[in-house]
């Protein structure tokens, strides 16, 4: 067996046959009982066999998202089982616009927290992502706690410990998904395309459960089922993330003493020089996201059937067709096939990546030429067929799991090899995608307003 003779606690300033084999800079293995890394550990020792790291990221993916999936769809355990006493309150009648501002709001700010709170140690990603992922599951066994108890002469209480349930879930959301793309962005980039494809994944369970619930006997059933299901979830992801230090391949990548400067301190990660190399590639990560949330859920749930023809019938379409299965159930299936496909391909190159992401704008447009809101618009209905609405769930559906992924793997490829650039890049890319969410849902409200008060002769 070959030697190449390289001590693990050094890294090494020639390039050998190994170094080119490993494709890796980093020569720091947690490992210290064996000495020496020879050809054969490269080639066997230094792979992700079977997938373990990868379905970990994906996992990730799914348990952190489904949380803001299963409040966004639970509104009528909310409103019309724990708050019905409210009556016509505030809080009440516009629940989900509260809900869209609490998860929002701190999901942004802790995500820019968690990327400039940082130094260069890839042990503190690991340790924030448990940290976050202990208090999600202790946030929603709370949730599930409250559902069983009868809050029916308490209404007001109710939703404000609802309210600072969903900011706390959302922070740490927020934290937690920020660190596992930095993670995520120093390993091979369809190791980043697999949070995407979990967070799409994670649409597409919520869907499922949504139509599975509503043969329960009540909305407090339902929702005690989603709960239970997300905390599940979430211990799964708690325990993988656990099991990650186990496997060779991600000591290798990650594992490495956080370099120090001149003084003894930690260098800092390369915010500027980081932007300066992937600034076009985080405005196609913003274009993505705002154009995505502005179309889902908000336009696609409130357009309405203006076909009688319609192969569908009238109830199934609004009840179930419509609101579970074409806004949630359509949408989310089309995205992780659509970010499947991310696996398979890369069009358009980056430096034209921009152009159908502007033009998955005319999704916007067509919306709004469909049935939407009919209860309020001012604006004609030009479109009066339910067939095209339903191709443009499936393009948007289509584009947006495409995309997701195109535009988080092309940031990391833009940070070049430098792993701490690519950590970087890919909390850079985290934040930014949380700023064009709230940014996109705040825009919807002003494609209402042109709606409702915009009329044409």
């Amino acid at each position: 067996m070959k030697e190449t003779g390289i001590p693990l606690t050094t890294r090494s300033t020639v390039e050998t046959d190994t170094d080119r084999r490993c494709r890796v800079e980093r020569l720091v293995l947690a490992d210290k009982s064996t000495p020496l890394i020879t050809d054969e550990y490269c080639n066997s020792e230094m792979k992700d066999r079977g997938g373990l790291v990868f379905f970990v990221f994906l996992f990730q993916g799914i348990g952190v998202m489904l949380p803001w999936h299963l409040f966004m769809t639970s509104k009528s355990y909310f409103t019309e089982y724990k708050m019905a006493k409210a009556g016509n309150a505030d809080y009440r009648l516009n629940f989900l616009s509260y809900i869209g501002i609490a998860s929002q709001v701190p999901n942004m700010l802790w995500n820019g927290v968690n990327l400039f709170c940082q130094r260069n140690s890839r042990s503190g990603s690991t340790t924030r992502i448990v940290v976050s992922l202990l208090v999600l599951v202790s946030l929603f066994v709370m949730t599930t706690i409250f559902a069983v108890v009868d809050s029916y002469e308490w209404p007001d209480i109710f939703f404000a410990v609802t309210i600072m349930t969903v900011v706390s879930v959302n922070a740490m959301s927020g934290i937690c998904i920020n660190s596992i793309h930095g993670l995520a962005a120093m390993f091979p980039k369809h190791y980043v395309n697999a949070i995407m494809t979990g967070a799409n994944i994670s649409g597409l369970v919520t869907s499922l459960l949504l139509l599975v619930t509503k043969f329960s006997d009540t909305d407090r059933s339902s929702a005690i089922y989603f709960f239970i299901a997300a905390t599940v979830v979430l211990l799964v992801g708690l325990n993988t993330i656990l099991a990650l230090p186990f496997s060779r391949y991600f000591r290798f990548v990650v594992s490495e003493s956080p370099k120090a400067n001149s003084f003894g301190q930690r260098e800092s990660l390369p915010y500027a020089k980081t932007f300066k190399k992937i600034w076009i590639q985080l405005v196609d990560v913003w274009a993505h996201r705002f154009i995505t949330m502005c179309v889902y859920p908000a336009m696609i749930a409130d357009v309405r059937r203006s076909d009688e023809n319609f192969f569908v019938p009238d109830l199934f379409f609004k009840e179930y067709l419509y609101e579970d299965v074409m806004c949630f159930m359509l949408s989310n299936l089309m995205a992780v096939i659509g970010n499947l496909c991310c696996y398979l391909f890369h069009k358009p190159s980056t430096k034209y990546t921009i152009i159908p992401l502007v033009l998955r704008a005319m999704g916007i447009v067509l919306l709004v030429l469909c049935n939407y809101r009919p209860d309020t618009r001012s604006f004609p209905v030009l479109i009066k067929s339910d067939w095209p609405f339903m191709i443009v769930v499936i393009v948007m559906g289509l584009t947006n799991g495409y995309y997701s992924g195109l535009t988080m793997m092309y940031a990391k490829i833009a940070a070049g090899s430098d792993a701490r650039m690519q950590r970087t890049a890919g909390m850079m890319a985290g934040f930014i995608q949380s700023i064009g969410v709230f940014m996109g849902h705040q825009f919807t409200l002003l494609i209402n307003y042109f709606v409702e008060n915009l009329a044409i002769p």
